[in-house]
Formats: structure tokens, C-alpha cells, sequence
């Protein structure tokens, strides 16, 4: 796939935080007992209901995928930016 980072969630797939590829590549070495250490916070996100504008608009913000919640903060997709974009481009 075309993403350039890696969703980190716990047991109950609620969402934790986010590792780049190549940082995760690095901290693999390590072996490491859990990767909440190493993700960050920083992180686009949309609920599941979410209008195709704030999906957009939270997309023109970030180079980075979107990570798609529901109510109770479990990750139940992801939307990658040139994704997004290839579909708008065939509805125009």
C-alpha cells in the first residue's frame, strides 16, 4: 500500500497513536514489548459518519492518512490522501 505510517491500536483496537515506517523499521530492531512508546499523538483522524467535506478538509491539512474512528475510538479504516483524491478526480 501507499502508506507512509502505521496505526498503532490496543487490545481493544482503540487507537494509541501513529509510527512512520521508517521509525518503526528502527524500533523493531530494538524488539521491543510494546509500541506505545514509540507512536505519537499526532495523527489526522474522522469519525465513521463523518460528510465527504470534513474528510477533505481534514485531508488538506495533512500529508499523512486519515485514520477513520468510530464513537468509541476503535480504528475501522484508513483513508489514504492520494486515495481520497483519485476518487474525488472521478466524480469530477
Amino acid at each position: 500500500n501507499n502508506l507512509n505510517s502505521v496505526f498503532i491500536t490496543d487490545g481493544g483496537n482503540r487507537l494509541v497513536g501513529v509510527v512512520s515506517k521508517s521509525r518503526l523499521a528502527e524500533v523493531l530492531k530494538k524488539n521491543p514489548t510494546s509500541l506505545g512508546p514509540y507512536t505519537t499523538k499526532n495523527y489526522v483522524s474522522v469519525l465513521e459518519n463523518s460528510n465527504l467535506e470534513e474528510v477533505v478538509s481534514e485531508a488538506a491539512q495533512s500529508n499523512d492518512p486519515i485514520a477513520v474512528l468510530d464513537e468509541q475510538q476503535q480504528l475501522v479504516g484508513v483513508i489514504s490522501r492520494r486515495k481520497l483524491l483519485s476518487e474525488l478526480a472521478d466524480v469530477i
